[in-house]
């Protein structure tokens, strides 16, 4: 028997597990979409020539009813097969179909779904219209040419069916649908081009098995481009979902001036655990042939953690010239213990152009320095003691020049009383007045050097390098005067100590009368004291008055002044012995344009700067204040800051 109805679709209700009634509204306002069972006068009379349907056989077929829209639709003799055409669409629970044509066999709980034959490509290729496309809730749409589907166990079988699915697309010759959420493929592809059906690339494998919103397993996989086969591996193993998981990586595709048709990123991705992941990955050019890279981080939860990166091109992939080129980056933290860390990093590359050539992030491409870096760093538990190692690289990729320490060794003691510095022993809070001497001492043992291009035909490089020993102590002593005023009395103490001196040699005269001075490093011990004093006065003053401005009731005001004199001597002066003043053949003071004695700090080329050459005399000042504000809503309260406003000053004598 057949229906049709001049497109007004058509929604039946077949073997529900209760006979339910209702209208709904259509796919346009004009639709008339009727509700029916089995037992329905409807469907009775649609199947009037035909025996009695079975309402009990099919309550166990079908869990819920099937809603179809349809231009025309036919009914069996028997009643149990329904004929859908034009537009077709079937909706069961999360399941959607729609096709151009579609049969729904109620007694076996089979669907068929199929295009019909449109126009001929240009190629001499049919082309279909109305091709199914099957959807289940939570996955991407698949695609078919035919596709047979079991509602009450939900595996079926597609045709030349292909579906997206991130990364990628995914089409195959046979698609058999064996549970909610597996696929078997036969002939299938794989690609990230979004030309699915002439994609540039695609892996293609005899059989996969896809395990949606999680992987596709294949063997063997094959690498076409251009329909080429490029290689072959034994099985893969793809991703289908999103986040943190191994799998094949899916490259892009594109082109270059130089290295024509490529294929970027493609490799493997190996995340055993959550400490450790490893991607391997090569880009692919038809003109340069292949370039490889690496990148691996690692971690250990409190302990440590870090990453090493790396590409090698075995040709230019700019100029397709025979030059290999490579760069290496790595980073690594670590706590050996609770008293003991190491940190180090670093790059290597294998020309100072490479960033610039290669890069594709603005930052490396214009970044001109190459840094290595090593530091451990130790405390010592129970003390106020502790030390650090360091050694770094840095080079100057514009001017090659390349800077270097080797090494840097730290130790510092924390600040304490002089007498628990000393004796080991606390003091307890009503302290003496030499109790109450505060004391700290930094070491500081420095190797640094350079190396500098001429950039001269025979490429000469400058050597220029420093070394010494530092110590630096500072003691202090903070006491109350007068009740209300804090005075703190404070000395810096700094020694040097130098394996060469900077020497006068002698002289030239200038043009001009002047004299031009002619210096050269002489080895030699010798050591260098300096030192300066400060005293520092500071109290706190407060004030207190009632705005009752809304739910603000008080204002404190807060002022910290702050009064500080230092005082560091001319270091350049001859009985120190820090300076060599320069005199002629006749043993006379040689002199400036200005008057003034020309001298050479002996010092000049430590590590830790030079001698201070002038009397230093300063008086600063400085008072904060600060406004705070108490907000009261009934029985609660709360203090908060208003605003800060600070001055300072100072005078240089």
């Amino acid at each position: 028997m057949s229906l049709k109805t001049s497109y007004i679709p058509i929604l039946i209700l077949l073997l529900t597990a209760s006979s339910i009634r209702s209208v709904f509204a259509g796919p346009n306002h004009d639709s008339l979409l009727t509700t029916i069972t089995a037992n329905d006068s409807v469907l009775a009379e649609v199947a009037s020539d035909s025996q009695s349907v079975d309402s009990a056989a099919a309550k166990a077929q079908l869990e819920a009813p099937i809603y179809y829209w349809t231009e025309n639709g036919t009914v069996s003799r028997q009643g149990n097969k329904l004929y859908l055409s034009g537009n077709a669409k079937i909706i069961y629970q999360d399941v959607t179909l729609t096709a151009e044509k579609i049969v729904i066999d109620q007694d076996s709980s089979y669907l068929f779904a199929e295009g019909v034959k449109d126009s001929v490509d240009s190629l001499g290729n049919q082309v279909y219209r109305g091709n199914p496309i099957l959807t289940e809730k939570g996955q991407e749409p698949i695609n078919g040419n035919t596709i047979f589907y079991n509602f009450r166990t939900r595996r079926g079988k597609i045709n030349y069916g292909k579906t997206e699915m991130p990364p990628g697309y995914y089409k195959g010759e046979r698609i058999d649908k064996i549970g909610t959420k597996t696929l078997l493929v036969e002939q299938g592809y794989f690609t990230s081009c979004e030309l699915i059906d002439n994609p540039h690339f695609y892996f293609k494998s005899t059989k996969m098995r896809v395990a949606l919103q999680d992987r596709i397993v294949a063997r063997p996989v094959y690498l076409y481009i251009a329909d080429i086969p490029v290689f072959v591996i034994p099985f893969g193993v793809f991703p289908s979902k999103g986040g943190r998981h191994s799998g094949l990586m899916i490259p892009t595709y594109g082109e270059s001036t130089y290295g024509g048709r490529f294929l970027k990123n493609m490799g493997y991705y190996w995340a055993p655990s959550d400490y450790f992941d490893l991607a391997l990955t090569t880009d692919f050019y038809d003109k340069l042939g292949f370039t490889y890279s690496a990148d691996a981080n690692y971690t250990v939860r409190y302990k440590l953690n870090g990453s090493l990166s790396g590409f090698y091109f075995p040709k230019d992939p700019n100029t397709g010239t025979d030059r290999e080129r490579w760069a290496v980056r790595f980073n690594h933290k670590q706590n050996i213990d609770p008293t003991l860390s190491l940190n180090a990093s670093g790059q290597f590359q294998s020309d100072k152009t490479l960033a610039q050539d290669l890069a594709s992030d603005i930052r490396e491409r214009t970044n001109q320095l190459l840094t290595s870096n090593l530091t451990v760093n130790k405390s010592f538990k129970g003390t106020r003691n502790s030390m650090s190692l360091n050694v770094g690289l840095t080079e100057n990729l514009n001017t090659g020049r390349r800077d270097y320490t080797l090494p840097n060794i730290r130790f510092s003691r924390a600040q304490s009383t002089i007498v628990e510095s000393f004796t080991g022993k606390s003091v307890g809070s009503d302290k003496t007045w030499y109790e109450n001497i505060y004391f700290s001492y930094n070491g500081n043992l420095l190797h640094r050097g350079s190396e500098i291009p001429r950039n001269d035909s025979l490429n000469t490089i400058d050597h220029d390098k420093s070394e010494g020993v530092e110590h630096r102590i500072s003691l202090n002593s903070p006491n109350k005067i007068f009740k209300y005023f804090n005075i703190t009395p404070s000395v810096n103490y700094q020694e040097i100590w130098v394996s060469e001196i900077t020497d006068p040699v002698g002289y030239d005269s200038t043009e001009n009368g002047g004299y031009e001075l002619i210096t050269e490093q002489k080895k030699q011990f010798a050591a260098r004291r300096t030192f300066n004093a400060s005293l520092g006065l500071r109290t706190t003053f407060y004030g207190m008055f009632e705005p009752n401005i809304g739910s603000l009731k008080f204002i404190r005001h807060k002022i910290d002044p702050v009064i500080s004199y230092t005082v560091t001597p001319d270091f350049s002066q001859e009985g120190f012995g820090y300076y060599t003043y320069v005199k002629d053949e006749n043993g006379d003071q040689i002199t400036d344009d200005n008057g003034n004695a020309i001298k050479v700090d002996k010092f000049k080329n430590n590590p830790f700067g030079t001698t201070g050459s002038r009397r230093s005399e300063r008086l600063s000042f400085s008072l904060a204040n600060l406004f705070q504000g108490k907000i009261v809503n009934g029985e609660e309260e709360k203090k908060i800051d208003l605003f800060t406003l600070n001055f300072s000053s100072g005078y240089d004598f």
